[in-house]
C-alpha cells in the first residue's frame, strides 16, 4: 500500500498548501487595510456617518477573491470534468467568503454614525473571522477528497497494491485537477497592494455629488483630468499642439480626498490610474483652435472605465470623437500618473 499511501499524503499536501495561501490571502488583506490607513491618517475621535470603510474593506475582499477562485475554478476543469468533492472546495470558500463579505457590505452602509477608529477594528476582526471560516471549511472537506480520491484509485489494483506506485486513469486525472486549482489560486493571490487599491477606490465611490451642479459639482467617485491642446488648419485638416496636461484628480465626498488620492496612487505603483485604476474617468479637453482675428475655443469630453471603450459626450461628440483619436493626445492623457484629491 505504499503508492496509495504516498498519493493519499500528496493530497494532505495540497490541502495543506490551499491553508496557506488561504492564510497570505488574509495577510495581504489586513496589510492592504493597514496601508490605506496610514495613508489616511485617521485622529482616534474622528466620525464618520456610516460604515464606508468596513463596507469597500468587505467589498475588496469580495471582489479579489472572487477573481482568484473563478481562475481556481477554470483549472480545475482542465485535465477534465473534477470530482463532486474537488468541486465542492473551491465553491465551498467561495460561499463562505461572499456570505461573510455581503453581509458585512450591507451592515456598514446602514450603519449609523461612530469613531472611525471602531469601523477600523471591526473590518480587522471581519478578515479574523474570515479567514477562520475559511480554514474551518477547508478542514470540513478534506475528508470528503480523500473518500473520492480513495474510490477513484482503488479502480488500479497495481496502484492500491503498491506495486508500481504510479497513479493513472481517472485517479490521476483527479489529482491533476487538485493541483491545478492549488497552483492557480497561488500564482493569482492578489498582493496587498490590490487589497489597498481596492480599498481606496471603493472608500472613494461615495454616492452623489460633490456639491450642487451650479456650484461646480461633479460626480463622487470619478477621475477628473483637465488638458488644453491648440490646432491649427493644414492641408490635410489639422496640426495638434498639446499645451498643458494636468494631473488627475480624486473627487469624492468621502473624507480627506487628498489622502485617498495618495492612497490610491501608491497602490498603483507608477501605473497610470487610466488604465490601472477601476474608478470611471472623465476627461476634459479644452480646444483653441487657430482663426482669422480672434481664435475659438470648444471643449471635448471622454467618459470611460476602460481606455478602449471611451463615451463621447458634451455638445460636440464628432468633435470629442476627433480629438480622442489624435494618437499623441491620447497616449498623453493615458499615461498621467500624477494624481489628486478634491471635494469639489
Amino acid at each position: 500500500m505504499q503508492g496509495a499511501a504516498a498519493s493519499e499524503r500528496r493530497v494532505e499536501q495540497i490541502h495543506g498548501q490551499w491553508r496557506d495561501e488561504v492564510g497570505r490571502f488574509h495577510a495581504n488583506w489586513d496589510r492592504g487595510l493597514a496601508n490605506f490607513e496610514t495613508a489616511m491618517t485617521f485622529s482616534s475621535d474622528q466620525e464618520a456617518k456610516a460604515d464606508f470603510l468596513g463596507a469597500a474593506a468587505a467589498g475588496a475582499g469580495k471582489a479579489l477573491l472572487n477573481g482568484v477562485i473563478s481562475t481556481s475554478l477554470s483549472a480545475l476543469g482542465v485535465a477534465g470534468p473534477p470530482g463532486a468533492a474537488l468541486s465542492a472546495l473551491v465553491n465551498g470558500i467561495k460561499d463562505v467568503g461572499f456570505a461573510l463579505y455581503t453581509e458585512r457590505e450591507r451592515a456598514g452602509t446602514a450603519a449609523g454614525e461612530a469613531k472611525i477608529s471602531q469601523y477600523i477594528q471591526a473590518a480587522r476582526s471581519m478578515i479574523s473571522d474570515s479567514h477562520q471560516q475559511m480554514s474551518e471549511e477547508l478542514n470540513r472537506h478534506l475528508p470528503a477528497l480523500l473518500k473520492e480520491y480513495k474510490s477513484l484509485s482503488a479502480e488500479n489494483p497495481d496502484f492500491a497494491s503498491g506495486e508500481r506506485g504510479n497513479v493513472v486513469g481517472e485517479a490521476a486525472t483527479w489529482m491533476t485537477a487538485l493541483t491545478s486549482s492549488s497552483v492557480a489560486f497561488a500564482r493569482n493571490l492578489p498582493e496587498l497592494a490590490s487589497f489597498q487599491q481596492q480599498i481606496s477606490e471603493r472608500f472613494a465611490a461615495t454616492p452623489g455629488l460633490t456639491d450642487y451642479i451650479s456650484q461646480g459639482g461633479r460626480s463622487s467617485g470619478v477621475l477628473y483630468l483637465d488638458v488644453e491642446v491648440y490646432r491649427e488648419p493644414n492641408e490635410n485638416g489639422w496640426t495638434w499642439t498639446i499645451h498643458d496636461v494636468g494631473a488627475w484628480t480624486l473627487a469624492t465626498t468621502a473624507p480627506k480626498p487628498a489622502n485617498i488620492a495618495a492612497s490610491l496612487e501608491q497602490a498603483l505603483k507608477g501605473r497610470p490610474p487610466a488604465s490601472s485604476s477601476n474608478l470611471p474617468k472623465n476627461v476634459h479637453i479644452r480646444i483653441e483652435t487657430e482663426e482669422w482675428g480672434l481664435n475659438d475655443y470648444s471643449d471635448a469630453y471622454i467618459y470611460f472605465e476602460k481606455p478602449d471603450e471611451p463615451e463621447y459626450r458634451g455638445w460636440d461628440t464628432a468633435l470629442s470623437k476627433e480629438v480622442w483619436s489624435v494618437a499623441p493626445i491620447r497616449d498623453r492623457v493615458l499615461a498621467v500618473t500624477g494624481m489628486t484629491g478634491s471635494s469639489r
